[in-house]
């Protein structure tokens, strides 16, 4: 089965980014980014068809030099 999604999110300038997949207990399952990005829009396609079906959680974490910023959002993964 193909359980995918995309994740968008738009930066105010450029900086690092580390966007990670958490299970319902808060442990770390994936990491999708954690790289330097230039300002701008993003997305990123994330399949979820290597983890059980569930509910779980992402946070994007974003550091520059003028600016800093944490975003969480839930997601249900069904095969």
């Amino acid at each position: 089965m193909n359980s995918t999604a995309e994740i968008s999110y738009v930066l105010p300038e450029t900086g690092h980014v580390r966007l990670a997949i958490f299970n319902v207990i808060g442990e770390e399952v994936k990491v999708l980014i954690d790289e330097n990005q230039d300002a701008g829009s993003h997305k990123i396609v994330f399949s979820g068809n290597d983890l059980q079906a569930g509910i779980f959680t992402y946070r994007m974490d974003y550091i520059s030099t003028n600016k800093r910023g944490s975003a969480t959002k839930k997601m249900i993964i069904i095969h």
